[in-house]
């Protein structure tokens, strides 16, 4: 392996390859979602809402269409989901496309039993299935992971390999991540992510993060005592966006059952 190269190398060669882009590379989704090879999660705990938020997400990256507000380059998506059946899918998928100008053929969708990607034969079938694509939705990856896909020896090899493909296929991600505390009455904070093992080895690599999680219970405003807990009031933490943290205000949500989205409160 040659010895390290200097500083003033590299600066010289990204210059020309930065000067070469003509025209400047937009990003997908404004300050979230670079338009090149790297991948953003969305996580929560089970039941939140994950796979609704990111079916939105997929139809607004198909059709340009803003995702709460932030501008959106419209792309070729593939959503690949391993769990649900065909029907509940169908139904889902008729719900979500009715909030959006038709799709045409900027979204594509698989439902697959579970395979790994860290099984060698597997991974032709992944650039097989990104073929095309933009923009790959995993939902969730776990089921792609294989094994325990929160211990930190099996993310970091996944890892490695996912964004190896990524750069091979020349398309970004989504992954959907399901995270649990041991007390599950305990809300998840944005900077708990990078403080748990599995899970922050996921955040760390991620260009962005986007955190469900159930709006804190509240004072009853009719008396005496706390609210009762909704999992349909939620917010949307930008727990990490574009290699930053922290600093784009959280969004307050409702799920809206009959149109399948989360709607802005």
């Amino acid at each position: 392996m040659p010895p390290m190269r200097t500083t003033d190398d590299w600066m010289n060669d990204w210059r020309i390859d930065m000067n070469s882009m003509n025209p400047k590379l937009q990003d997908l989704v404004e300050e979230v979602m670079p338009q090149e090879p790297t991948y953003t999660v969305i996580a929560g705990r089970s039941g939140i809402g994950k796979t609704v938020l990111a079916l939105n997400l997929a139809f607004s990256l198909a059709t340009g269409s803003p995702f709460y507000s932030l501008k959106v380059k419209q792309t070729t998506v593939g959503y690949l989901a391993f769990e649900g059946t065909k029907g509940k899918m169908f139904e889902r998928l008729e719900k979500v496309a009715k909030n959006y100008p038709p799709v045409g053929n900027n979204l594509r969708f698989e439902i697959r039993k579970p395979f790994h990607l860290l099984e060698k034969k597997n991974e032709q079938e992944l650039l097989d299935l990104a073929s095309g694509c933009q923009v790959l939705f995993v939902d969730p990856v776990k089921y792609l992971v294989g094994g325990n896909y929160l211990k930190p020896e099996v993310v970091n090899n996944f890892i490695i390999k996912w964004m190896d493909l990524m750069d091979k296929g020349k398309f970004s991600s989504v992954l959907c991540l399901q995270v649990r505390k041991e007390n599950p009455n305990s809300l998840w904070e944005p900077g708990d992510l990078w403080e748990v093992k599995g899970a922050g080895d996921y955040v760390e690599s991620a260009t962005s993060v986007l955190l469900l999680e159930r709006e804190r219970q509240g004072h009853n405003p009719g008396g005496q005592g706390f609210a009762p807990v909704s999992m349909e009031k939620v917010v949307l933490h930008f727990a990490k966006h574009r290699d930053s943290i922290g600093d784009m205000t959280p969004i307050k949500l409702e799920l809206n059952r009959g149109k399948l989205r989360f709607d802005i409160r």
